[in-house]
């Protein structure tokens, strides 16, 4: 869906947008609660749901879930944890 709600083949669709769940996203996070950050990313995200997102946190800039496999596959940048996103 799109930050409207809007389904694919809706004639108002925009895969340009995504819509984010916030619910969801705090139910499965760590301490169910989003930090302002991660509030901040996907208020971001939602909107430009077709950009990698380069995210300064503190003196560096990170990438995050999608963003950051595209970073891995199509870049070269390596994971900071293991081998998949966070």
């Amino acid at each position: 869906r799109d930050i409207h709600r809007n389904p694919p083949g809706h004639p108002n669709y925009s895969p340009l947008t995504l819509h984010v769940d916030y619910n969801e996203l705090e139910r499965q996070s760590e301490n169910g609660k989003l930090s302002p950050a991660q509030r901040q990313w996907w208020e971001l995200k939602a909107q430009y749901a077709d950009t990698v997102l380069l995210f300064k946190t503190g003196k560096f800039y990170e990438m995050f879930h999608d963003d950051a496999d595209v970073g891995v596959s199509v870049l070269g940048f390596v994971y900071m944890k293991g081998t998949s996103a966070h």
